[in-house]
């Protein structure tokens, strides 16, 4: 039984929402650096540390934009497979053990989409991605079943 609601492909690219809110909070925290670094005298023990945050935060939006700019797909999920980036797509024979795991770092979570496709092993961290975990597993299932249905017509 084939998805009628279900696109030939989703493509998933960075979340434009987190991108932005990356940007602004970096150029604030340049502003900031900028606006202690030229207004405050004496500049104090602090300032190397202002500096170092600014550049770092500068660094930071230099990412951003270029990301915004250039927000190739990350991930694709097909009928055919799953293509990561611009790698070659690995077909639905060869994956086994999909799925969207947690992951624990530090003090904070990341969200891995994790599988094997022949004897290699694939991993994306999708915390970026405009995408959730359960809807990426959602869309692994309806894509898996998809492909079966049409292998066995």
């Amino acid at each position: 039984m084939e998805n009628e609601s279900l696109p030939p492909e989703s493509v998933i690219r960075y979340s434009t929402v987190n991108l932005l809110s990356y940007l602004v909070v970096c150029v604030a925290f340049v502003a900031t650096a900028v606006h202690q670094l030229w207004n405050v005298r004496p500049l104090g023990f602090g300032a190397p540390f202002i500096f170092l945050i600014g550049l770092g935060s500068f660094v930071v939006i230099g990412r951003q934009l270029w990301l915004l700019g250039n927000n190739r797909p990350q991930l694709t999920i097909s009928e055919r497979g799953i293509q990561l980036g611009s790698a070659p797509v690995d077909v639905w024979k060869t994956i086994r053990d999909e799925e969207v795991r947690k992951v624990r770092l530090g003090r904070g979570t990341d969200t891995i989409l994790y599988y094997r496709a022949g004897n290699e092993v694939r991993e994306l961290n999708i915390r970026e991605l405009a995408i959730s975990a359960s809807h990426l597993t959602r869309l692994l299932q309806q894509y898996r079943a998809q492909s079966q249905a049409l292998r066995h017509q």
